[in-house]
């Protein structure tokens, strides 16, 4: 059962993703990816190294 109690089907494993949801989850898979980068970078950037 899905949210509020209505049933919902999920897709069978043998049918292929629709391209245009394929294209929305390399989007997010880029995204993320971006994000990731730039928490790692500032983390490295914003702590004190302790040289000085």
């Amino acid at each position: 059962m899905g949210v509020n109690g209505d049933a919902r089907t999920e897709p069978s494993v043998s049918e292929p993703m629709p391209r245009a949801d394929l294209d929305v989850l390399d989007e997010i898979q880029r995204r993320v990816l971006w994000l990731a980068t730039r928490i790692v970078d500032a983390a490295n950037h914003d702590r004190s190294t302790g040289d000085g």
